[in-house]
């Protein structure tokens, strides 16, 4: 079986509110995107959807007062970009849209990092790690797999 990962769902407390957050910070919802349901982004190669909390919640088979549902946290959705600058305007634009800085920018023993969380607290890591860079079309490809 070849490894794949296609969909990322986020749950979100208000998906006006999330989809408004989102746009800022530069995203187009697709045509796939249900009104009051849920919101898709194409994110080259893979898609990630937004949808509200309580639903997924209930999707997953949460019962109220007798399990207690997912939060954000325990993992993070990482951004490599091709150079530091290009890394922090992308944090930048991240937070001027209404995200959260969780850590400032620091040099890690591979690479620039930093750490910011969106209006729901899913934490993103924005990254440049040098040898490690998007290709061409914007698709990250481990090193070893590439062609």
């Amino acid at each position: 079986m070849k490894t794949a990962a296609h969909l990322i769902t986020l749950g979100v407390a208000d998906l006006a509110a999330s989809l408004a957050f989102y746009e800022r910070f530069g995203w187009e919802k697709t045509p796939e995107s249900v009104d009051g349901g849920v919101v898709f982004f194409q994110a080259n190669g893979f898609v990630i959807g937004l949808y509200p909390q309580e639903n997924l919640s209930k999707d997953m088979g949460y019962t109220p007062g007798k399990s207690t549902p997912p939060h954000p946290g325990g993992i993070s959705i990482g951004q490599n970009f091709d150079s530091a600058d290009a890394m922090k305007a992308g944090l930048d634009r991240f937070i001027t849209a209404g995200g959260t800085m969780v850590r400032e920018p620091f040099e890690a023993p591979w690479g620039l990092i930093a750490y910011a969380a969106d209006i729901d607290g899913h934490v993103w890591e924005f990254a440049h790690v040098p040898g490690f860079e998007p290709n061409d079309e914007g698709q990250f490809i481990l090193p070893s797999e590439r062609s």
